[in-house]
């Protein structure tokens, strides 16, 4: 993430692919790495991940981080509603994670503060 938001993207898809394949999930890490340039990479990644989640439980809040990323205000919001309503705990560093600067200046990102308890 520290790559990716210091825009080394070449550094960023590495590590992702590395994250990937430590992970255990060796099949999305090939897929993320067949993509021309980091930010289609992470767009993959998201469309992979919520196909998954059709299937077998996905946390909402790995959904919503790669929708913010990629700016899909949409489905971020989504997610972070699901995250709510299962109180899921990492809705703490909302305020201040890096990861939401995309959609920060949504409107329905101060709602989702305030529900949160945070603004």
């Amino acid at each position: 993430l520290a790559y990716e938001q210091s825009r080394a993207y070449r550094l960023a898809l590495q590590e992702t692919v590395a994250f990937l394949t430590l992970g255990g999930d060796a099949t999305l890490a090939a897929m993320v790495r067949a993509e021309a340039d980091y930010p289609t990479a992470i767009w993959k990644w998201q469309s992979v991940v919520e196909e998954q989640a059709k299937a077998v439980y996905m946390s909402p809040i790995v959904l919503a981080d790669l929708a913010a990323r990629n700016g899909d205000r949409a489905a971020a919001f989504r997610w972070l509603s699901k995250a709510l309503e299962e109180r899921s705990a990492p809705l703490v560093y909302l305020k201040v994670d890096p990861i939401y600067d995309p959609i920060r200046n949504d409107p329905r990102f101060r709602e989702l503060l305030a529900k949160v308890g945070l603004s």
